[in-house]
């Protein structure tokens, strides 16, 4: 689908025909064949060195290229449109990004199978959690089944907890055990990558500065 912004711009967005765009040199074309790469998926509001950090740390870990994924839809938030997509490209224009209308690893999956997903430790927890299985086992179970039989793994890196007071560094072997795909999940070691940053963080600067100059 191709979206026309004004006289100057315009973007084109996945659709089922075409599910994959690529975002090279500041324009969305449908994805050519790409060379076997990792994915590292992302909301990308902002994009910022701790993602550039980790999508490097995994390239040299895994001995392949790294690519980011930004997808229209997401399980916990509205749909991108057309002019959010570009408006968060626009700060990654030195970089080759996925564009995809995945917003389920199962999804993803089958865009990408038998690929690495880089993901945080907090998109791995809820990749197990539950609660995004309509609270359900046996569905949470048949998609890491299907994830498995896609040859799909996820390079985890550790986070800091932000949500308690200890602050505690969380690595995958602190992912929840009740399964029996534990070898899909492994840990990009501490050693390799560390970087207590997240969007949600820079966006709440962000709000404080203009507040403050408000």
């Amino acid at each position: 689908m191709t979206v026309s912004r004004d006289s100057e711009e315009e973007i084109v967005l996945p659709d089922t025909d075409s599910p994959i765009v690529l975002w090279r040199d500041g324009v969305c074309q449908i994805a050519p064949k790409l060379p076997y790469s990792a994915i590292l998926p992302g909301a990308f509001n902002p994009i910022h060195e701790g993602h550039r950090q980790l999508r490097d740390a995994a390239a040299a870990f895994l001995g392949c290229s790294v690519l980011f994924e930004l997808s229209i839809h997401n399980a916990d938030k509205p749909t991108l449109s057309a002019h959010e997509v570009h408006k968060r490209l626009k700060t990654i224009s030195d970089e080759d990004v996925l564009v995809t209308n995945a917003a389920l690893f199962v999804d993803k999956a089958d865009l990408f199978p038998g690929h690495w997903f880089v993901v945080g430790f907090d998109t791995a927890e809820r990749i197990l959690n539950p609660q995004y299985y309509n609270h359900d086992l046996g569905q949470r179970d048949q998609f890491l089944r299907k994830m498995s039989a896609a040859k799909i793994q996820f390079l985890v890196a550790g986070r800091v907890d932000l949500t308690g007071e200890s602050g505690d560094f969380r690595t995958s072997d602190q992912l929840s055990a009740g399964h029996d795909y534990c070898e899909m999940f492994v840990e990009l070691p501490e050693s390799c990558f560390r970087l207590d940053l997240s969007s949600t963080m820079i966006r709440r600067q962000q709000r404080c500065a203009d507040d403050t100059s408000s």
